[in-house]
């Protein structure tokens, strides 16, 4: 009997092999053939998934169970009734929950419901039906914008934070060394060392210190043990402050943050005075990527390193599959990663403490989002924060203030073309009210035989409105660009760009920065060559040839 409740207890494992959750079959109340076939379906269907993805699948597995022994079946089996399902559907009707996550349950069982049927006999009526009404899909919930405001404060009281901790463990630090002590530190420093060395090169429990001699007690007893341990060791709450204000920084999804890896800190292939945040997120499987001022003394990677050094004697003694882990902080039992809920309650215990306003971190994501697209005056600077593959899914997480800027733009070219009608002339570049800003009547040229609507525009990601734009090669992604295929000058310098960027790219390799080429020019190379020569006429492009020669493009470094 012992064996058989053995066989329904399924571990879920983390990516690295560790059991991160035990889920028992035979605790749901049901009958056992339902709980073994259950199970079997369990694991065939869900053992590829994620670690939250199969603990959700589970959650699902479970209210189904509270189903059957609500409704009292199966007590024995009997097969199942055949629209146990629709059944199911009913009684979810009648629960606090909102219909996107009924109808997940229902998808959930019902995919259980089919392996089974497929699998076993005996189990299921043989004419089971799996159609059942779906439940209409909620909106997903949209949580407000942060205003720029509310994110200095908060990110004002992180900062305020990491700073006490940094103290702290410093000090904690100095006290080990034996460095400049008074009286007091110097009894601080004996009794650290006696504790360190009882804990075995880390700070013992209470537990731990239980019928040991040499402790000591006194001084432990007036100092008090957490105050003793986060000293040398940073609890939870300690390493909260950094990963908020990493988050924020970042526009991260919160739970692809958390595993952030204790190398995330990467150099800027092109420029000395940047350094990237890098991290995998695991649900699309694709690696994120944000870059940070160094200069700037609170940027993310600095915090990084900050925490390396705060948390760092940590490593040895947490779990194989977390040592890589950023954010690991002091347990009961060795060190750890604080999981989702332990954030959430610091979360409330950091918004109390500062009497900030309620937020949630997944507002950030959306707030960093509308940030960048009012800073750049269009979407493209705000997908590359956040790391999307396709501008539409930036774009549900910035509608309201994309289509206001949105209706500013339609504004001014629509003024623009109704004062083009009225005085034949062609569109102007805008007036810009700033001294370094010409007032030309035709487009500007750049480097590689584009041409720019407005240098002045701000809309390049690293320019700013009423400042020239310096980002040429940019130009090929830049909105403001434009190009006239039918224009043998511009074809020319189109050819003639090709052939200096295939130059420099054979140079690179020689030369040892290749990826740095590859960052600056590839993506105009591509465009040019994939995109605009091949819906160029052959006739277009024999006649640009011709005048190849008498095109200059500048030396590329």
């Amino acid at each position: 009997m012992k064996n058989v409740a053995a066989t329904l207890v399924v571990k879920i494992e983390d990516r690295y092999g560790q059991t991160r959750t035990e889920v028992d079959f035979g605790s749901l109340g049901i009958d056992a053939n339902l709980a073994v076939a259950l199970k079997d379906a369990f694991e065939a269907l869900t053992g590829q998934n994620s670690l939250e993805s199969r603990r959700q699948t589970w959650r699902c597995i479970r209210k189904f169970a509270s189903f059957l022994v609500e409704i009292g079946e199966p007590v024995v089996l009997p097969p199942l009734d055949r629209k146990i399902l629709e059944h199911f559907r009913t009684w979810l009707s009648n629960q606090k929950l909102i219909d996107s996550t009924r109808q997940s349950h229902i998808n959930d069982v019902k995919r259980h419901i089919a392996w089974i049927s497929r699998n076993t006999t005996k189990i299921l009526d043989p004419s089971i039906s799996l159609n059942v009404p779906t439940f209409p899909r909620n909106e997903p919930e949209s949580l407000p914008v942060l205003g720029r405001p509310v994110v200095k404060t908060i990110l004002a009281a992180c900062y305020d934070e990491i700073d006490d901790v940094v103290k702290r463990m410093e000090y904690g630090r100095r006290i080990l060394a034996g460095e400049g002590l008074n009286d007091s530190d110097k009894r601080l420093n004996v009794a650290l060392t006696q504790l360190l060395l009882l804990g075995g090169n880390h700070f013992p429990s209470m537990p731990e210190l239980a019928g040991k001699k040499g402790v000591p007690r006194k001084i432990l007893m007036s100092y008090g043990h957490n105050n003793f341990k986060r000293l040398v060791e940073p609890s939870p709450e300690d390493i909260f402050p950094f990963y908020l204000a990493i988050l924020i920084q970042c526009s991260g999804n919160p739970m692809s943050m958390r595993e952030l890896k204790r190398d995330c800190v990467r150099p800027n292939p092109l420029r000395d005075d940047r350094r990237r945040i890098v991290w995998m997120k695991e649900r699309s499987n694709r690696e994120q990527v944000a870059d940070f001022s160094i200069i700037k003394p609170r940027s993310a990677p600095l915090l990084v390193e900050q925490l390396l050094q705060i948390n760092g004697l940590l490593v040895d003694r947490a779990k194989p599959s977390e040592r890589d882990m950023l954010f690991l902080a002091s347990g009961r039992s060795g060190a750890t990663l604080p999981c989702h809920q332990t954030l959430h309650n610091l979360l409330e215990r950091f918004i109390a403490r500062n009497k900030l306003p309620i937020f949630d971190f997944k507002q950030f994501r959306a707030t960093g989002a509308v940030y960048h697209v009012e800073e750049a005056g269009e979407i493209g600077l705000a997908q590359g924060r956040l790391n999307h593959r396709f501008r539409s899914t930036t774009t549900a997480y910035v509608q309201k203030s994309l289509a206001q800027s949105n209706d500013r733009l339609i504004n001014r070219f629509q003024g623009e073309l109704v004062r083009e009608s009225k005085t034949g002339a062609p569109i102007a570049i805008r007036d810009v009210r700033n001294s370094e800003a010409p007032s030309p009547t035709t487009y500007a040229e750049t480097v590689f035989g584009f041409e720019c609507k407005d240098p002045f525009a701000g809309i390049v990601e690293g320019t700013k409105q009423g400042k020239r734009c310096m980002k040429f090669e940019g130009c090929a992604t830049c909105p403001g660009a434009v190009v006239v295929l039918d224009d043998a000058v511009v074809i020319a310098k189109l050819l003639k760009t090709c052939s200096v960027l295939t130059e420099t790219r054979n140079r690179a390799i020689a030369e040892g920065w290749e990826e740095r080429f590859r960052k600056l020019y590839g993506g105009i190379q591509k465009i040019i060559e994939e995109d605009l020569l091949p819906q160029t006429s052959p006739r277009m492009i024999e006649k640009a040839h011709a005048l190849v020669g008498t095109v200059k493009v500048p030396f590329l470094e």
